[in-house]
């Protein structure tokens, strides 16, 4: 994962309903770099989500500078 001098990073999450299909809810999920978007992922539970964003957390905190 590329990080800034200060580590910061950027995390988008687009989240929508799809009435006509279950569960319904959908979260496009997607990390930026310097590069641009990095590995866009697609999730349909809240629980998959905050999974996500987790290990999206989790990763900038052991990334070394």
């Amino acid at each position: 994962m590329d990080t800034v001098g200060d580590r910061a990073a950027t995390l988008i999450l687009r989240a929508w309903v799809e009435p006509t299909a279950a569960p319904g809810l959908r979260v496009r999920i997607i990390p930026l770099t310097d590069a641009g978007p990095d590995n866009p992922l697609v999730v349909s539970t809240v629980d998959e989500a905050c999974a996500a964003v987790r290990g999206w957390l989790d990763g900038l905190t052991r990334t070394v500078g």
